[in-house]
């Protein structure tokens, strides 16, 4: 059984995610941080939104690897508190057969120039394996601004 994490800027925009999962500020490093410790589960999924327009809103993408965009590595500077000097990030995520390539924007989401961008799921995702985390999965979910 898997823990499902739930990014705080998802369930601003899709209601119906709140009481599926742990609310995670996911642009909030030290936030991520707190909220792992906390999570007994070992195998995790992240759920996170992008915007897809030619979409229909409430789809979910699996993700298979992401693009750290943000402008930050969520590890700099936490390095000796998680007692890690590198965390190789092959094989990041479960692998599905439709998985997607996602763009990680930050606080640019939603870019238009990508065709899956996500806000921060990567924060969420490379502390997570930092931590040991056997089973990272995370999908997103098209929450267009309209």
């Amino acid at each position: 059984m898997s823990q499902i994490l739930v990014t705080q800027q998802l369930a601003a925009r899709n209601i119906a995610y709140k009481s599926k999962g742990i609310l995670i500020d996911a642009s909030d490093v030290n936030a991520v941080l707190k909220v792992l410790k906390t999570v007994k589960m070992r195998e995790i999924i992240i759920y996170d939104l992008t915007d897809v327009p030619n979409s229909r809103p409430g789809i979910k993408f699996p993700v298979r690897d992401h693009i750290n965009r943000t402008g930050m590595n969520p590890l700099i500077g936490r390095q000796k508190a998680l007692q890690v000097d590198f965390t190789d990030l092959t094989g990041l995520y479960t692998q599905t057969p439709d998985g997607i390539v996602t763009d990680c924007l930050g606080a640019r989401f939603p870019g238009t120039d990508f065709e899956y961008p996500s806000a921060w799921l990567c924060n969420v995702s490379i502390i997570a394996r930092a931590m040991n985390f056997s089973e990272i999965s995370a999908c997103l979910v098209n929450t267009p601004a309209g």
